[in-house]
């Protein structure tokens, strides 16, 4: 008796992820689609004649390729909570109804020159969103404007595409966002001064047509440990609220047009810095002492002839592999200065 009501439950079970689930099976079909079919993704097939006594998961928790599913937190149903086709296939679009995977968590379409535009649904539909790596795609156009409802976001991986326009300000109504790469675009506009609202850790902008000063705001987000903004077309005076950034690890402003000196409170971030390059700007002034003495002459290459730079008191490789050697495992930094993804 017990085996038979066993037996009745994994039923009833089954037939409601299989009716709960059928919709994920449609969006997913019509997200294949855009993608014009490829056959790297022959697994995305319905199999609506599954014998309903089957201990399978149906589709697309059956073995669909890139396709992860869990048990809702809010019912017993399968959902489709991760879809990881990084170089996958190969161009297509990315349908708006990938906004409909309410439950998703993961999103990784990285490396598989997609072309269009990034779908807003993204940004309104996917509350439970915490990565999208849309990066190393071809996708154009702006970048959607509120982010508001990405309450879980936590990595925003948009670089190396073809996005145009500015920075929206809502990108920074996202609570939890905390790695934002932008870099390898054409964006343009001034950075938001609603980037100071933010807490961020790492903040890629490098590489796009970036214009106007960087917001004294900036100086605000004191969680941030890696910044690169180098070749923009950035102008006017380094923010002197940078000098609170204490846990800088990389700052990377080269190839911009900034002018005016260094200010004396950048000497607050030597402790923890590892990297830092200004070069190619239009700096005057001294070197603060405590970044002369951390960093060599190339961090400062290519500005105006009235920088001045001390080069007997640079500091010898042995410190700086000692200071690398004492951060640790939880910041994850890869050789060239990136987290680790």
């Amino acid at each position: 008796m017990m085996n038979q009501m066993m037996m009745m439950m994994m039923m009833v079970r089954m037939m409601v992820v299989m009716a709960s689930d059928y919709t994920s099976v449609d969006i997913l079909l019509e997200i294949k689609k855009g993608f014009n079919n490829p056959s790297e993704l022959s697994s995305w097939v319905s199999n609506s004649s599954q014998n309903p006594n089957s201990t399978v998961p149906p589709p697309p928790c059956n073995g669909w390729t890139g396709v992860t599913c869990t048990t809702s937190t809010t019912t017993t149903y399968l959902v489709v909570s991760a879809l990881n086709l990084h170089r996958c296939f190969r161009g297509g679009i990315l349908s708006p109804q990938i906004g409909l995977l309410r439950d998703l968590q993961t999103l990784d379409l990285s490396g598989n020159a997609i072309s269009g535009p990034i779908p807003p649904a993204i940004f309104t539909g996917l509350p439970n969103l915490a990565y999208l790596d849309l990066s190393h795609n071809r996708f154009s156009g702006g970048i959607p404007l509120d982010w508001a409802n990405m309450s879980a976001l936590h990595h925003a991986h948009l670089h190396h595409n073809q996005l145009n326009a500015s920075i929206p300000p809502g990108v920074f109504n996202a609570p939890k966002l905390r790695f934002l790469r932008l870099e390898s675009n054409s964006l343009s506009g001034q950075i938001p001064l609603e980037i100071g609202k933010a807490r961020l850790k790492y903040l890629g902008l490098e590489f796009n047509q970036f214009t106007g000063p960087i917001p004294p705001e900036l100086g605000n987000v004191t969680s941030l440990r890696l910044v690169f903004a180098g070749f923009n077309r950035l102008n006017g005076q380094l923010p002197e609220r940078f000098g609170g950034l204490t846990k800088l690890r990389r700052l990377m402003l080269e190839s911009n047009e900034l002018e005016g000196g260094i200010p004396e409170s950048w000497g607050n971030l030597a402790p923890t810095l590892l990297s830092l390059n200004l070069s190619n700007n239009h700096l005057i002034g001294e070197v603060p002492e405590a970044l002369a003495q951390n960093f060599s002459s190339s961090s400062f290459a290519n500005n105006e002839s009235t920088l001045v730079f001390d080069e007997a008191t640079t500091l010898v490789e042995s410190n700086l592999h000692a200071l690398l050697h004492n951060f640790g495992d939880e910041d994850q930094i890869l050789p060239d200065g990136r987290y680790m993804q």
